[in-house]
């Protein structure tokens, strides 16, 4: 279990929660990986309140929130998600893999969000979208999550045709996906930390990247959080002392359990 201080950051934090759970790229689609995302949200449930649990994105491999596509797992999340927020602040950023969300499955979460969700110095994204010159992916995005895009994508439900639409969408995205994966952009994220820095962020949690990594600047600490995919990995923030731990999640959950 790695144990690292956000040094540069010791003002106190505002928000409700004393020690937040972070999980991104879970990337669910039946598997070991799913059982033990399930047995991490019920462990979760035994906590209490003051652990929050943020998902950064791509926790499903394919996910449209509309009639007719939802499976059994996503609704099973939702509920967990809807049940929890009476005791947690449980939030959620979409990743690229996950359509519609945002404006249809508000009520389930505390804070829901496409882009990204400010809770006092701390910025909780997924991480597809800091490339601002990858203009490909920009396009692909702006044709798939549209008004229009929804409809259509509804209407096909309707013709029965529509699992099938989707995942030809997911594999339209999957060397898009590859691409960004495998060419981290440093100077984009250096210029997005410069940006964000003067807005008062002092710390970035981001997913999509799949593989641990840090940078810094101006004051402003970006740190990617490892795949769930990988081996159930997960990142456990104290917002009092400022520092992260991550590893595998029932090491996340046992240190918790210490904390009772």
């Amino acid at each position: 279990m790695k144990k690292y201080e956000l040094s540069h950051t010791k003002n106190k934090q505002e928000h409700g929660f004393r020690n937040l759970l972070l999980v991104a790229d879970a990337h669910l689609n039946g598997g070991e990986n799913q059982e033990l995302f399930f047995d991490f949200l019920d462990r979760i449930s035994r906590l209490p309140g003051t652990c929050a649990a943020a998902f950064l994105g791509d926790i499903f491999d394919l996910w449209f929130a509309l009639p007719g596509y939802e499976t059994e797992d996503q609704k099973r999340f939702l509920a967990w998600c809807e049940e929890e927020k009476k005791k947690r602040d449980v939030f959620f950023v979409e990743g690229n893999h996950e359509f519609f969300v945002t404006g249809r499955r508000q009520k389930y979460f505390t804070r829901l969000a496409p882009r990204e969700i400010r809770l006092d110095d701390l910025l909780l994204i997924h991480g597809d979208q800091i490339n601002r010159l990858d203009w490909q992916y920009k396009l692909l995005r702006l044709i798939l999550r549209n008004p229009l895009t929804c409809f259509l994508t509804w209407c096909a439900a309707l013709g029965g045709i529509g699992p099938a639409l989707a995942w030809k969408i997911r594999h339209a995205l999957e060397n898009v996906n590859l691409r960004q994966k495998k060419r981290f952009p440093e100077k984009q994220i250096h210029a997005y930390l410069e940006r964000i820095s003067r807005k008062g962020i002092r710390q970035v949690f981001a997913g999509h990247f799949h593989h641990a990594r840090e940078r810094e600047r101006d004051g402003c600490l970006f740190t990617v959080i490892d795949a769930f995919a990988k081996e159930g990995e997960a990142a456990l923030y104290d917002a009092e002392t400022r520092t992260l731990k991550t590893g595998f999640y029932e090491k996340m959950i046992e240190k918790l359990e210490e904390m009772k």
